[in-house]
């Protein structure tokens, strides 16, 4: 998978055409979009005033990751720390440019391999 597969599904959640898509859960596969059923909760984290990705990172795997569910056969591997980067940043500057909070010929990542 690459991050061209994973952002146009991000842009759309995070703008106003997306308003009625609430509280679902999707996969990104290729060139395939999935709609999950609905899931129960396993465990919640909270922080005062919000989170940003930096906090996340810190934060989400260590709490999470005993309650991870397990990849499924033939589910692709999970990208390398370089890619994982790339691709949160790809994402979250497709969703920036689209509410109009980053000029689309902008990065705030320098030297970014996608938006570079």
């Amino acid at each position: 998978m690459t991050p061209e597969q994973i952002a146009p599904l991000v842009a759309f959640l995070v703008a106003d055409s997306a308003k009625e898509v609430n509280g679902q859960t999707f996969a990104v596969r290729g060139t395939e979009i999935t709609l999950f059923s609905v899931p129960s909760p396993e465990r919640a984290i909270h922080r005062a005033g919000g989170w940003t990705v930096d906090a996340l990172a810190e934060q989400l795997p260590e709490t999470f990751k005993r309650d991870f569910a397990p990849l499924v056969s033939g589910s692709p591997k999970p990208p390398q720390s370089g890619e994982t980067r790339r691709h949160r940043h790809f994402a979250a500057s497709a969703a920036r440019r689209l509410t109009g909070s980053l000029p689309s010929n902008r990065s705030q990542s320098a030297g970014c391999g996608l938006c570079g």
